[in-house]
């Protein structure tokens, strides 16, 4: 393995990424039939994964796009480009500014008294697994009900499971989910890859 090879540590962060989402919803459907006195209802959640699972899976991600940050500084700076291009693409994303941050508290402490990048004391919050209906691309429709024997009926596009989570600030205001934050953060670790090539 060459631990140089920044498409290679794209792959593996995209791979990483892609480990959020399981094609299999009918292992994480819990189904549960409770009497009531008007007769029997059904109780439907999802997510079969410990909260410390879905949490290293998350910190996996986050772990994984902010190693990204001095390896593209090494080879801008390898093939003659100014590496505080990745200083100054921080600077001016808050994505990628929170990536910073919460990657550093999970490694030093919270909230960081040194080196803040975005000034928001970020933390994760909600995080859970959920059901995510429809596919990636526009008109991508699923449709679920439940059978009259409790299973779930799926038609159209397969739903999948996915692991959800909030971004707040450190008053518990929402900065944005952490799929946005997560694809945002990578679209640029991308974009810099391709543009001063390193990522052939």
């Amino acid at each position: 393995m060459d631990f140089n090879d920044i498409k290679s540590r794209l792959d593996r962060t995209l791979a990483s990424m892609n480990a959020r989402f399981d094609d299999d919803y009918k292992k994480h459907t819990n189904i549960k039939f409770i009497e009531t006195k008007g007769g029997t209802g059904v109780s439907l959640t999802f997510g079969k994964d410990s909260k410390a699972d879905v949490e290293a899976k998350i910190f996996s991600v986050l772990h994984n796009l902010a190693s990204l940050k001095d390896h593209l500084k090494n080879c801008l700076q390898k093939n003659g480009h100014n590496k505080n291009i990745v200083e100054n693409e921080i600077n001016s994303s808050l994505h990628l500014q929170v990536l910073i941050d919460l990657v550093n508290a999970d490694k030093h402490e919270y909230p960081l008294t040194k080196t803040k990048r975005s000034n928001k004391d970020p933390i994760i919050k909600n995080a859970e697994q959920a059901l995510k209906l429809g596919g990636t691309k526009a008109g991508d429709v699923s449709e679920a009900t439940i059978g009259n024997d409790g299973h779930l009926i799926v038609h159209g596009v397969p739903p999948k499971i996915t692991i959800t989570a909030d971004i707040c600030d450190s008053s518990g205001t929402l900065l944005f989910n952490l799929n946005t934050l997560v694809d945002i953060c990578y679209s640029k670790w991308d974009e810099i890859a391709k543009k001063y090539n390193c990522a052939t």
